[in-house]
């Protein structure tokens, strides 16, 4: 009998040390399965707050563009104002083409039509017909110098027809003006 009872003393110790490392092995592993969930949230709570800091910075550097790009559109509507000359700046511009189709020995003639002030950021414009005649190396020349002119002009419509070496016709456009 006595080998019974330390058979018996052996199991309880064997019993009591796998029910030891049974414990420990399954807090072990609870403790590990939390980490590891703890850590996959925290990952994903660092992808996410990396995320919104790139959104910031592309928001702040898209900010930044259109600060720098209103400085030029700034600059640049100063630009096109001082280009365009005022309504009443347009009273000159038959004298000018006359004088600009003079210097060419081109005919010349005008009449005005259709007249829009300017709006917002449209600009206002009155619409022309030239009445041309002469030579037509005269005429293009003419046309050409007229484009470079201080004014800023959309041509319309040409209408020429030859007769004896000599070219007579229509030419009709828009000039713009600001207000």
């Amino acid at each position: 009998m006595v080998i019974i009872g330390k058979w018996s003393d052996y199991g309880k110790r064997v019993a009591l040390e796998l029910g030891l490392i049974f414990i420990i092995a399954a807090v072990s592993g609870s403790l590990l399965l939390w980490m590891a969930g703890d850590i996959r949230s925290k990952a994903f709570a660092i992808r996410e707050q990396k995320r919104q800091l790139t959104v910031r910075s592309l928001s702040l550097q898209s900010l930044a563009d259109l600060k720098s790009d209103a400085e030029r559109a700034r600059t640049f509507s100063s630009l096109l104002e001082n280009i365009l000359p005022l309504k009443d700046q347009l009273i000159n511009f038959p004298k000018d083409m006359e004088d600009i189709a003079g210097r060419y020995g081109v005919d010349f003639g005008s009449t005005f039509g259709e007249e829009r002030a300017a709006s917002g950021v449209e600009p206002g414009f009155i619409a022309f017909t030239f009445n041309i005649g002469g030579a037509y190396d005269r005429i293009v020349a003419f046309i050409n110098e007229a484009e470079r002119s201080r004014y800023i002009i959309e041509w319309m419509a040409f209408d020429l027809s030859e007769r004896s070496g000599s070219y007579r016709g229509t030419v009709s456009g828009k000039v713009f003006s600001r207000t």
